[in-house]
């Protein structure tokens, strides 16, 4: 991408546009769109974002910190996340993005991830918001930059987002949706491990602590949901819980049907995992195919399509 960072995104040509219209569009696009803030999601997130405070900045710096981590480990680039790339915004925000059931979403092209925050929202929810996020950003996508709109602006389509194949027919009906969210989650989980010994987060793993018993396995997010009466109720937040759950026992049958090849299931989440930040899935779907049969991979594909 044309924006000075380094992401993981990819544009190509619709069929229909001839070469000279394209790079019109794509020109026109990359300065208004992408590097400049005079787009409309730079105009949207200037309506609602909200300064950082120093203590969401420390946070921010920790997630950005692991995040990097796990990129040096699994991404093929030398990618580098940055607080900056995180955006605090209202809840006005995802209404005007019509994803009003959302707390967190990536701007690709942008190279940004919008998090909402209110006064419920917890330092561990901001944390895993976040991280979550970083992971989507920096995930391979491949994106369809349509003609011109009435609007002015020229739209974009996605068609791939991490190992998330997007329907021909309807972009937000996506094949391996909830494969591709099980491996963000897993991804996110090995956060959980620093969250849980960080003293920025001590007060709050305490009361998951009391909730659900010192030695209890509990995902370490606190989430004030409104309980009865309207009065704050503490849970653990968990993100994609059955999803991750499917995508984890299929990783450990792979690797039980396949012992020459991987020497544990950890070994074929990391398989699936550079798969998401590379891109390239014909291994992936090789891979499917010799565990479970010929055309299994569209099948486990149309089994986890996930629709936005």
């Amino acid at each position: 991408m044309p924006n000075g960072q380094e992401g993981n995104t990819f544009v190509r040509k619709p069929d229909n546009l001839s070469e000279k219209k394209y790079q019109n569009i794509k020109a026109d696009w990359e300065k208004r769109e992408v590097r400049d803030d005079f787009g409309r999601i730079s105009k949207m997130i200037e309506r609602h974002e909200m300064k950082k405070t120093p203590e969401q900045r420390k946070i921010l710096e920790l997630v950005v910190e692991e995040a990097n981590a796990l990129l040096g480990k699994y991404a093929e680039k030398e990618s580098k996340a940055s607080v900056d790339f995180i955006k605090l915004v209202d809840a006005g925000f995802f209404k005007e993005v019509r994803l009003e059931k959302a707390v967190g979403v990536c701007v690709t092209f942008k190279q940004v991830v919008a998090v909402m925050v209110d006064r419920k929202t917890s330092k561990t929810e901001l944390a895993e918001t976040a991280f979550h996020e970083l992971m989507h950003l920096f995930g391979f996508s491949r994106i369809v930059l349509e003609g011109g709109k009435s609007d002015g602006y020229a739209d974009v389509s996605f068609e791939r987002t991490g190992l998330a194949i997007s329907s021909s027919k309807d972009e937000k009906d996506q094949y391996f949706g909830y494969i591709n969210e099980a491996v963000t989650t897993e991804l996110t989980n090995r956060f959980h491990a620093r969250m849980k010994s960080h003293e920025m987060f001590r007060d709050e793993v305490w009361i998951l602590k009391k909730r659900y018993g010192a030695h209890e396995p509990f995902p370490p997010v606190l989430w004030m949901r409104e309980g009865e009466g309207g009065d704050p109720d503490p849970v653990a937040r968990v993100t994609y819980e059955e999803e991750h759950e499917k995508a984890m026992a299929m990783f450990e049958h792979i690797h039980e049907k396949n012992p020459e090849k991987f020497k544990s299931a950890e070994e074929v989440f990391d398989f699936f995992a550079k798969a998401y930040f590379s891109g390239r899935l014909l291994p992936v779907a090789r891979l499917i195919e010799k565990t479970y049969g010929k055309g299994f991979f569209r099948k486990i594909g149309e089994e986890s399509m996930m629709k936005f």
